[in-house]
């Protein structure tokens, strides 16, 4: 039996804070939106009408999966100067920062494209944490399988996340804004945001700095 100590404690709080804290929420217009749309969906896409109340659900256990995967792979890595240490923590971070943006990208922005893509490399980065503990697996105690089978539960909901994304793009063009105009306002926003705090400190004039909004 493992000893778990207060540090465990503490890393266990941390990362529960980092996966579930959430930027970019959903709110109740964009839950509306979907909600009078998935019904469209005929043929071989109706198994991508998921109820919307099904998406809360899902997602708490799938983050209780991916911080209980990754509690227990920390406790239970011999040597955290293996590549299997190295790269696992490396593929968690970076799937779940990534994953923060989906939200913002397909209900806000509705980004079809940019939301496959990003959806993409959430299942590839899963996946390929699977593989890395069950390649690796000789550096871990007997217990690895428990850590591993939580990150496939993870792994085959991002893969049908995928066709769920395709399904909406296929089905929805109409509703998909294109990535270039998603490009357009991030810049045009920045900039609005850069001569609107010019002018609060001075250092551009204000005719200017009424010029640039407009734009």
């Amino acid at each position: 039996m493992v000893d778990w100590t207060i540090f465990d404690g503490v890393q266990l709080i941390a990362y529960t804070l980092f996966v579930f804290w959430q930027p970019f929420p959903m709110k109740r217009k964009e839950v509306e939106w979907y909600r009078g749309n998935v019904d469209k969906f005929k043929g071989v896409w109706t198994l991508a009408r998921v109820p919307s109340g099904v998406f809360p659900v899902v997602w708490m256990c799938l983050y209780i999966c991916i911080v209980a995967g990754i509690t227990l792979f920390a406790k239970w890595t011999v040597d955290a100067d293996h590549w299997v240490w190295r790269t696992v923590y490396s593929l968690f971070f970076v799937n779940v920062l990534v994953s923060k943006s989906w939200t913002w990208l397909f209900f806000t922005k509705r980004q079809f494209m940019l939301s496959l893509m990003n959806g993409i490399f959430l299942a590839a980065t899963a996946v390929a944490m699977v593989v890395c503990v069950g390649v690796g697996h000789d550096n871990i105690t007997e217990m690895y399988y428990v850590p591993l089978i939580l990150f496939i539960v993870y792994a085959t909901w991002l893969c049908y996340a995928i066709f769920l994304t395709i399904a909406w793009w296929v089905n929805m063009p109409e509703e998909s804004e294109k990535p270039a105009r998603f490009f357009t306002d991030v810049v045009q926003g920045m900039t609005k945001d850069q001569l609107r705090m010019s002018r609060a400190i001075g250092h551009v004039p204000v005719a200017f700095a009424e010029t640039g909004k407009g734009k």
